[in-house]
């Protein structure tokens, strides 16, 4: 059931009454409001709920109708597969395991009493109050002696972040309110909704169902808080306005604005050159483009000429000549037997007779020629596997479904004419469309619905665009996405090449105009007026650093050499930090010397801090420092305590050489003595300390920072720096050309030195990228990181967990599978046997038995004997059925009917049967192998293995335990046979048939127009990721990632992969055409059939040539003697008278 988030305020109100009550508790009820908020905030069918409610003394059972109530509910809940947990106060912080490890939850907690709100408020001290959404029920009314919470929060109890999702509803109370915090240190409370007699709960807000609304008015408050102004809102328009033409009157919001009714409008009013005529803008606090959104189409798109591409030109015209040479062969063979009939009648109804076969049609009669049926089943038998061809090429085809949008511009658009085109009502948008004299804009309100049938808000156009078909909305993205998890479709859009800007408007030549685009700006910016800090506020500066950075504990460092006031001032810090559930330490110098790889291991992202008040403690603190690697491992907080005459401010405000021995990566805070800026300390290289003011600080308005870009981004100029860059020789994806780097990483290195500053000093390259060895260490590139002789090394090296030992990577840029390459087997180019290996010999002989037993029950049925006429007369039917032929009459007998049906199921059985074997023979075909997995491989042993000298794949055994894969190490090939680059690898391949290479599919692709034979390849199932190296513990890692992530979002990688894209891919199942080559066989036994035809008609000719004569020599013969008899007796019967 679809709730909107108004339709189940009342229903809260209802549970809430019955709680107290016991007059309307509903759980059904309960539920579905669960469900209704679960929707509205989430958006999520996987998002659980998560109920938190106080237990009793002996913590086992809290209050009974609490808990009936959340039982009851989680039955039900589970009916609509939601996960539900029940959760005491005291166990609340369990729940925070799930923390990215699930969908966002809701969390309803119950409050019955004041000691359940104490009990709660102590419980999310240190919880994360983003996690969740929060939905708190006060079920109890403070008594006079107790303060009102829930109207009047005191500080923050409840932890609250401004991005904190909570929504609150006190006790018998018709206000749901939504808490959040700006700083921290208070809650700010907004009306949400309001109830109304009859009419449920109601957004308060100028605008209903626009949640951009809400943004707006948090602003407007915030601008109420620093300009200390009074709001009273006078009403609440669901239209924007526009002004109409005949009258000149101004409607909805644009109407109050100009008539004086109201000053300010909370809304996202677009700013347009004719409203500004009338009102005041501010700032735009919202920039969008302006886009057409229709339903997604539900139909793919298939081109026409797809059914022409399956078969290539030179298959097309042998089938064209195929069809036209048939009939000729026929007319030549009919009129050897028969020259009564026309020459253009014969060779016409030849042509509609072969063309039919090929369209699957049957034969009016079969012929009773044993050469013309030769002849007859050798076309049908082509046609047959042409057409199995012909389905499967073009399933390859038609399968993949490709959405296809009915126009992609908005001129394409006015031009289709097919889609109606709806607006918000009283919109800038309207406006323009209905008003402005551009031609265009005449065409596109020609496609606009009538004003009746527009809709008013935004929630409105999107539900038309998706319950009614050829729709199009305009609205800009900002506005689809605030309402993206309520829409019931999928949208597609397209661009306006519109801009709109929204802001809030104010009335004409209003006098606060400037003085709220000056806060609005301060906003944008996150400035604020600023107050200098005392040492009586290190408390709050110290917990607000702790939180900004999130560290997980506080470490004070001070000298071995510690007076009474700083021990003091570490105690009552310690004292204070600890009543916040901080973990406090404190360490001197020398321990921090001592300790610190220790804390390295075990703490994670500590904040020191560092108390400095004398030029001792500064040295002290400065040669501690040399000690300690990596110094960036924590956060520093160095405060420089207030100290007669403040000594030390030179050294705090114009930092000599690099006193701290800190580097690019170091997040050092400086505060020094009683100025209000946190400056932040760094180093490109060891001789020089820059500068940076991160923050100001102020008692009241706590840390502010003056930039919003991260450390990586701040930092990213190097200064020119050199950075010295080590190159694998003949190493895939980069190349030396005259001294200048080329290839993926070559290039992006280059890319690297434009975005960071710093310059390539290239070392002469190496012949590895570098390999383990007990007695040498790490050889080839990585020798060189580990020596410090380098400080990046390019080329795709492999990230494994031994390497990270000794170097760092950078994050992947190239995934891809590791294969075993191999020489493709020897096979005939055409496969005699493709047609036939498609049923198994003993399908194949049990096909030939039933034609052959058909036949005969045929025969018995028919003629209740044997004939051996009958029985070929029944064979050619019963074959001719088998390849889809008809028969020249239907028999009349019940019994042959059904014998004939019978064999008729059977043959679409079969052919069905034969031709998805035979497409998914065809399509599957490679050159086989003797293994087809990694597996098979071992298991044979017969090929050799070939790994790249000193490379990754060399230190297999190393980091892998995996025994298939050490099984297929014990293969390889001696040491003095490996290939030292991929190039030689390959050659060794294409020179032996007995070996296989192990290495990856972007090696081989990169390689492919130089490799000299054909390859096959089995899938490993190993994935490699390749990266750039760098020393141990460098600096800059942090910041090549950062850029390098950049460069993934931008495109930039993805365009220089492309540069260089592999010109031959490997072999692989997907869309073919089908040549000629692969018909040959069937070419051959049309051709074979075509002469053993003709050489039965000729022996037919010669017989019935012979048989002639023959018999007309007898029958002379017979005449003589029968007259030569006559002519004796008359002779006798003379002589005897």
């Amino acid at each position: 059931m679809r709730l909107s988030l108004c339709s189940l305020y009342p229903m809260l109100f209802c549970v809430l009454l019955g709680t107290l009550t016991g007059n309307c508790f509903n759980a059904d009820t309960f539920v579905d409001l669960i469900l209704g908020i679960r929707k509205f905030y989430v958006g999520s069918d996987a998002a659980s709920v998560i109920f938190v409610h106080p237990g009793d003394i002996y913590e086992d059972y809290g209050d009974l109708r609490i808990n009936h109530l959340i039982h009851t509910s989680s039955r039900l809940l589970s009916r609509h597969y939601i996960m539900t947990v029940d959760v005491h106060f005291k166990s609340l912080w369990k729940t925070l395991k799930y923390y990215h490890e699930i969908i966002q939850p809701i969390t309803i907690v119950i409050l019955p009493d004041f000691e359940a709100y104490l009990e709660f408020v102590d419980a999310v001290k240190v919880y994360s109050m983003s996690f969740p959404v929060w939905f708190i029920l006060f079920l109890y009314t403070p008594d006079n002696n107790i303060h009102d919470h829930c109207h009047k929060p005191i500080g923050n109890p409840f932890n609250l972040a401004f991005d904190t999702q909570m929504l609150v509803l006190c006790n018998n109370e018709i206000i749901l309110r939504e808490w959040y915090s700006i700083k921290g240190d208070t809650v700010k409370i907004f009306d949400l909704a309001e109830w109304k007699d009859n009419e449920g709960f109601e957004f308060i807000s100028v605008i209903n169902e626009n949640l951009m609304a809400t943004v707006f008015t948090k602003v407007f408050e915030e601008l109420t808080s620093h300009l200390n102004f009074t709001v009273n809102i006078v009403s609440q328009k669901l239209e924007y306005g526009i002004r109409n033409r005949q009258t000149l009157i101004w409607s909805g919001v644009m109407g109050e604005i100009v008539y004086g009714r109201a000053d300010f409008a909370i809304a996202d009013v677009a700013l347009t050159s004719f409203r500004i005529c009338f009102v005041d803008f501010t700032l735009p606090l919202v920039v969008s483009k302006i886009n057409l959104y229709f339903k997604e189409p539900g139909i793919c798109g298939v081109k026409w000429i797809g059914y022409f591409q399956t078969f290539s030109s030179r298959t097309w015209v042998t089938i064209i000549m195929l069809i036209t040479t048939a009939p000729l062969l026929l007319f030549f063979m009919k009129t050897c037997r028969d020259q009564s009939r026309s020459t253009v009648d014969l060779i016409s109804e030849n042509f509609i007779c072969i063309w039919g076969i090929f369209c699957q049609q049957a034969l009016i009669e079969f012929p009773k020629s044993s050469s013309l049926r030769v002849a007859y089943f050798t076309i049908l038998l082509a046609a047959v596997l042409i057409m199995a061809h012909y389905s499967a090429a073009l399933i390859c085809f038609l399968s993949a479904c490709i959405h296809v949008l009915p126009f992609q511009t908005l001129d394409e658009f006015v031009n289709d004419g097919t889609y109606k085109l709806i607006v918000i009502r009283d919109s800038a948008d309207y406006d323009i469309v209905t008003h402005e004299e551009n031609p265009f804009y005449i065409k596109l309100m020609k496609l606009m619905k009538d004003e009746s049938e527009l809709p008013k808000t935004l929630i409105e156009g999107f539900m038309q665009v998706c319950n009614e078909k050829n729709v199009v909305f305009m609205a800009t993205s900002a506005q689809k996405k605030s309402l993206e998890k309520k829409l019931p479709c999928k949208l597609s859009s397209i661009t306006t090449e519109r801009i709109n800007n929204l802001a809030i408007i104010l009335s004409k030549d209003n006098p606060y105009t400037g003085v709220i685009n000056y806060y609005l700006q301060k906003f944008l910016n996150n400035g604020m007026i600023m107050q200098e800090i005392s040492t009586n506020n290190y408390f709050r500066l110290i917990n607000d650093v702790h939180r900004y950075y999130r560290t997980s504990c506080v470490i004070f460092v001070q000298s071995d050499n510690y007076d009474l006031k700083t021990t003091t001032l570490v105690h009552t810090l310690s004292r204070e930090l600890s009543q916040q559930r901080v973990m406090i330490m404190t360490i001197t110098f020398s321990n921090l010397m001592s300790k610190y790889n220790n804390y390295q291991k075990n703490i994670r992202l500590p904040l020191f801090v560092v108390l400095l008040d004398t030029e001792e403690t500064i040295c002290e603190f400065a040669k501690t420092t040399k000690g300690i690697k990596p110094i960036s491992f924590p956060i520093w907080l160095v405060v420089f305590l207030q100290h007669l005459g403040n000594p030390l401010k030179d050294y705090c405000t114009h930092p000599a050489n690099n006193i701290f021995n800190v580097d690019v990566s170091t997040q050092m805070l400086i505060l020094c003595y009683n100025r209000p800026i946190l400056v932040e300390w760094y180093a490109i290289r060891d001789n020089y300390t820059k500068t940076f003011d991160l923050a100001t600080w102020s008692p009241d308005r706590g840390l502010t920072l003056r930039t919003q870009e991260n450390l990586y981004a701040r930092r990213s100029d190097m200064f020119g720096d050199v950075v010295r860059v080590t190159v694998v020789n003949n190493s895939p994806l980069v190349t030396l050309k005259n001294g200048t780097m080329d290839g993926f990483f070559g290039l992006l290195l280059i890319e690297l030195s434009k975005a960071m500053n710093f310059t390539i000093k290239i070392l002469d390259p190496v012949d590895s990228f570098g390999s383990w060895d007990p007695q040498n260490g790490w050889s080839g590139a990585i020798g060189k990181l580990v020596n410090n002789e380098a400080d990046i090394g390019i080329a795709a090296f492999t990230v494994t967990n031994d390497r990270l030992n000794d170097v760092d990577f950078s994050i992947p840029l190239i995934r891809t599978q590791y294969r075993l390459y191999l020489h493709e087997p020897i096979t005939p180019y055409v496969q005699w046997f493709w047609y036939f290996k498609v049923f198994s010999p003993g399908v194949c002989v049990k096909l030939i038995m039933i034609i052959i037993i058909a036949s005969i029950l045929l025969t018995v049925i028919k003629a209740k004997g044997f004939s051996m006429s009958i029985i070929s007369d029944n064979y050619i039917k019963v074959w001719g059925i088998y390849c889809q032929q008809g028969l020249p009459e239907f028999p009349i007998k019940s019994s042959m009917r059904l014998a004939f049906f019978s064999i008729y199921v059977s043959s679409v059985i079969i052919l069905s049967s034969y031709f998805a074997s035979l497409i998914s023979y065809l399509a599957l075909n490679t050159a086989k192998l003797p293994f087809s997995t990694l597996e098979g491989y071992v298991e044979d042993g017969t090929y050799k293995l070939l790994v790249l000298q000193n490379s990754a794949e060399y230190d297999i055994p190393l980091y892998t335990k995996d025994p298939l894969l050490l099984k297929m190490y014990e293969l390889r090939e001696d040491k003095e046979y490996l290939p030292f680059n991929l190039f030689e690898g390959f050659k060794k391949i294409c020179e032996r048939m007995d070996l296989a290479f192990y290495t990856t599919e972007v090696f081989k692709n990169y390689l492919s127009i130089y490799i000299q034979c054909e390859l096959v390849y089995i899938n490993t199932g190993r994935i490699d990721n390749n990266a750039i190296t760098l020393k141990k513990g460098s600096p800059y890692t942090g910041f090549i990632n950062y850029h390098l992530r950049r460069f993934q979002l931008n495109g930039v990688v993805n365009k220089l992969k492309n540069k260089n894209p592999s010109t031959i891919s490997m072999k692989s199942v997907g869309n073919f055409t089908v040549d000629i080559t692969d018909v040959t066989p069937i070419l051959t036994i049309v051709i074979g059939s075509t002469v053993l035809s003709l050489f039965i008609l000729i022996i037919e000719k010669v017989y019935y040539s012979f048989k002639t004569p023959n018999f007309k020599n007898d029958e002379s013969i017979t005449k003589f003697t029968y007259n030569l008899n006559v002519r004796n007796k008359l002779r006798k019967e003379y002589e005897k008278d």
